[in-house]
């Protein structure tokens, strides 16, 4: 209850980054602060598939999920796919956490919109958004932690993958 409760009013927390559905292409367009002050735009990525792993450092499964997608970006990522992943905690934690576990691919800083448009209520939560930019969509989303579940995503990344 405490972890929901904290979760909550870090997301409130973050409210401060903007966020709009876009209508040409049915995606959210958001722009986030990434580690280092800089604002990142999700249509910056428009032409790849981008896995979205929202997670917070005090998140046992989360952190368990991390060496995981940490080799599906070194194994996969380049022009077609890359990883994001959006932290649901306070700048300094997270800053603490990625240089001390050299994470390798983008981390932003969350807030509430980007949890309630994507129905986030419990992390991780992992998606798998198309590179269409006509229509992009979610074409996986998994809620929680488990190695199965990682070898879900695998699968879904190496289906696609013909195309990266």
């Amino acid at each position: 209850m405490k972890k929901t409760i904290l979760l909550l009013l870090i997301l409130s927390f973050f409210s401060s980054c903007k966020a709009k559905e876009n209508k040409k292409t049915g995606a959210l367009s958001f722009t986030l602060k990434n580690l280092n002050g800089e604002m990142v735009n999700l249509e910056d990525f428009k032409d790849k598939y981008v896995l979205i792993d929202f997670w917070a450092t005090w998140c046992g499964p989360c952190v368990k999920a991390m060496p995981y997608i940490v080799e599906l970006y070194n194994k996969y990522g380049g022009d077609k796919f890359t990883v994001i992943g959006i932290a649901l905690d306070n700048e300094i934690d997270v800053k603490n956490f990625v240089e001390s576990r050299n994470i390798p691919y983008l981390i932003l800083l969350g807030n509430n919109d980007i949890a309630m448009y994507y129905n986030v209520r419990y992390i991780p939560t992992i998606v798998l958004l198309s590179p269409d930019k006509e229509n992009s969509k979610i074409i996986y989303k998994n809620v929680g932690f488990s190695e199965e579940e990682m070898k879900s995503l695998e699968e879904k990344i190496k289906e696609v993958s013909s195309s990266l």
